[in-house]
């Protein structure tokens, strides 16, 4: 059984890198200024698309519960503030919302994906 939630947390985890891409996207400056920028409106995401983010963002939380949730739940009394600065578990669909491309590499190399 240890081998199937293995698998299953490394699964979820494939699903943290498309949230890497995002969370790195957002919080990513331009570094040419946007007046030179040509005026190409950025397509929307599908609700395809999102409803696979949402998926992938659940799953990730999920399996993030199972091995960092006593740090990075802020309802828990074992949580660790400067944990839960970086990500709190228990904000459901923003947990990931503050998450910076260093952190992100940080959750990636303690996670060994």
């Amino acid at each position: 059984m240890l081998g199937v939630k293995k698998i299953a947390f490394a699964g979820n985890l494939i699903g943290l890198a498309s949230l890497m891409f995002t969370c790195i996207e957002r919080h990513n400056k331009p570094t040419v200024e946007p007046s030179s920028l040509p005026d190409i409106e950025k397509p929307k995401p599908t609700p395809e698309i999102l409803l696979a983010f949402s998926k992938a963002s659940e799953g990730t939380r999920v399996a993030l519960i199972q091995a960092c949730g006593r740090y990075h739940q802020s309802t828990l009394a074992s949580h660790k503030p400067k944990a839960v600065a970086i990500f709190d578990l228990d904000c459901r669909e923003q947990w990931h919302d503050k998450l910076i491309e260093e952190n992100l590499e940080g959750l990636a190399r303690r996670a060994k994906i």
